[in-house]
């Protein structure tokens, strides 16, 4: 594996704390190999941190919410609240 250098990176904000994270450029198949496994984080405490927010509801998707939600029926089934034939 070859280093990255200043010359062949460019950096992105990481997306919770903000500190710049070197993306190779262009992006050959070895650099992908040398990208951290926390890319596009800074580390595994704000990939952490970003996974929470998405389990705690404070980061979702816009849309409108779904009519009909195949998760929560499981979940009445699987705590014996659902019909049975």
């Amino acid at each position: 594996m070859r280093a990255m250098t200043a010359s062949s990176t460019t950096t992105i904000p990481c997306p919770t704390c903000k500190r710049p994270v070197p993306v190779p450029v262009p992006a050959p198949a070895e650099a992908v190999a040398e990208q951290p496994s926390t890319f596009p984080f800074c580390c595994a405490r704000c990939r952490l941190l970003d996974l929470g927010a998405w389990a705690d509801g404070t980061h979702v998707v816009p849309g409108q919410p779904l009519a009909y939600d195949a998760y929560a029926a499981d979940e009445v089934d699987l705590l014996g609240g659902g019909s049975q034939p």
